[in-house]
C-alpha cells in the first residue's frame, strides 16, 4: 500500500506565520484553510532588527495567502529574503508556499525541506519540524519524516495528528504494529483515518470492498516505470452515487476516486504521453458502480 498524507490533518494544524494565513492553490477559497497563529522562538525575534520594508514584505505575502494567491505570496516572500536573507520570518513563509505546491502537485517538495530546515537552524517556529516532516511524506521519504514527526512529539507532547502522519509512513515502512497502534490513538482522539490503512490495521474497521487499481502508464517507458508500479487504494473508491466520483489522471490512463480523496490523488504526477498513443478520445466518464467508482 502507498503512503496516504494526511492533508486534512496538515492543514487541520495550520499554516500561518506572525499572523494567521491560508493555505492553498491559487485560486483556493480562502475559507477551505484552516489558519493558525504562530509564534517565533524568543531567540529568533531578539535578534531580529526592525526593517520596515521586510516587514511590510512579509504583511502583502500573508495576505495574499489568506486569500489564496500563493505565487503572489511567494512572489513577496522572495523580496523580503532578497532583503534580508537571515531572518526567518519569510524563509518560513516560503516553506509553507514549496508546502502547498508539494501538496497540490508533487512538485518543490525539496524547497520545503530546504526553507523549513533553515527555519530550524535558526530558532525554529512550531509547525517547521511538522510541515517538514509532511513534505518528505510527500517524497516517499519515510524514514526521514518519522524521524521528524518523532522529534515534534518528544519536544511538544502528545499530537494526534502528528500521530496520524507517523502512522501513515509506519505503514509505508512495513512497520505496521508501530503504525497501526499512532492511527488507532489518533482516531480515539478524534482525527478522521482513510479507510484505505483498514487492510492492514483490522482493528480500525473492515477493509474496502472496492478493488485495488494500477495506477497506469506504460512500463516500456523509463519515465513511466514508477508511476505504473503505484496502486490505488480500493477505499478511495467508495461511493453512494456518482457525484461521489471524480476522474484523475490523464484521458490516456483515467482513473476515478472517492470526490474526498481528490486532493491525494491529484498530486501524482499523471502518467507520461507515450509518444505512439496520441491524444485520447473520447473524454472517459466516471460513474459508481456497485459501491466503487469507475471509468467508463
Amino acid at each position: 500500500m502507498r503512503s496516504l498524507t494526511p492533508f486534512g490533518a496538515w492543514f487541520a494544524v495550520g499554516c500561518g506565520l506572525l499572523s494567521s494565513i491560508g493555505c492553498g492553490a491559487d485560486g483556493a477559497r480562502p475559507d477551505e484553510a484552516t489558519t493558525l497563529v504562530v509564534s517565533a522562538s524568543a531567540a529568533t525575534l531578539a535578534s531580529a532588527a526592525p526593517d520596515a520594508s521586510y516587514e511590510e514584505l512579509i504583511a502583502e505575502a500573508e495576505a495574499h495567502a489568506r486569500a489564496g494567491r500563493i505565487a503572489a505570496a511567494a512572489d513577496a516572500y522572495t523580496r523580503a529574503i532578497e532583503l534580508n536573507a537571515d531572518r526567518v520570518e519569510a524563509h518560513y513563509g516560503m516553506g509553507f508556499v514549496y508546502a502547498t505546491r508539494c501538496r497540490s502537485d508533487g512538485k518543490e517538495c525539496d524547497g520545503c525541506d530546504r526553507e523549513m530546515s533553515f527555519v530550524l537552524a535558526h530558532g525554529g517556529y512550531r509547525l517547521a519540524r511538522h510541515t517538514r516532516g509532511l513534505c518528505k511524506q510527500l517524497e516517499r521519504k519515510h524514514t526521514e519524516a518519522v524521524a521528524d514527526f518523532d522529534a515534534v512529539l518528544a519536544d511538544e507532547g502528545d499530537n494526534p495528528d502528528v500521530r496520524h502522519a507517523r502512522g501513515l509512513s509506519l505503514l509505508a515502512l512495513q512497520r505496521l504494529d508501530e503504525g497501526c497502534k499512532d492511527l488507532e490513538v489518533a482516531r480515539a482522539a478524534g482525527v478522521e483515518i482513510d479507510s484505505a490503512a483498514n487492510a492492514q490495521c483490522p482493528a480500525l474497521g473492515p477493509a474496502s470492498a472496492c478493488t485495488d487499481e494500477d495506477w497506469g502508464g506504460w512500463g516500456g517507458d523509463a519515465q513511466c516505470a514508477p508511476i505504473s508500479r503505484l496502486v490505488l487504494p480500493g477505499a478511495h473508491r467508495e461511493c453512494t452515487s456518482n457525484s461521489d466520483c471524480v476522474r484523475v489522471g490523464s484521458d490516456c490512463a483515467p482513473h476515478a476516486v472517492s470526490i474526498s480523496s481528490k486532493a491525494t490523488y491529484g498530486r501524482i504526477p499523471p502518467p507520461c504521453a507515450d509518444p505512439k498513443a496520441g491524444q485520447c478520445a473520447p473524454r472517459p466518464k466516471v460513474a459508481c458502480d456497485r459501491g466503487c467508482c469507475v471509468v467508463r
